[in-house]
């Protein structure tokens, strides 16, 4: 199974983002942080580097969490916008990984 949520912000570039609507990845991910039953298998940052003086485009993460009851996993991918106002979530069980 396959969820895929996008999440907008509004604030500016470097302040405190705020929500526009419901966070529903942001809050999703939150959950698996903040949970005894799935822990954290691997976290990979996505970059995409500059070969001159300007500053690497950070695109987001790619989470792998596992479930210490009983060994299922999930994928969380979140890619980010140029301006880090858009990030869109992809939550993937391990069947479709």
């Amino acid at each position: 199974m396959e969820l895929k949520f996008t999440d907008r912000f509004s604030g500016s570039r470097y302040g405190k983002r705020t929500p526009i609507g419901e966070a529903k990845g942001t809050t999703m991910h939150k959950k698996f942080e903040t949970s005894a039953r799935w822990e954290s298998i691997s976290t990979k940052s996505h970059y995409d580097e500059k070969n001159d003086n300007r500053t690497d485009v950070f695109r987001g993460y790619t989470f792998v969490y596992k479930d210490i009851n009983n060994g299922k996993k999930v994928k969380i991918t979140a890619s980010h916008s140029n301006t880090g106002k858009t990030i869109h979530w992809i939550f993937t069980d391990e069947g479709q990984m």
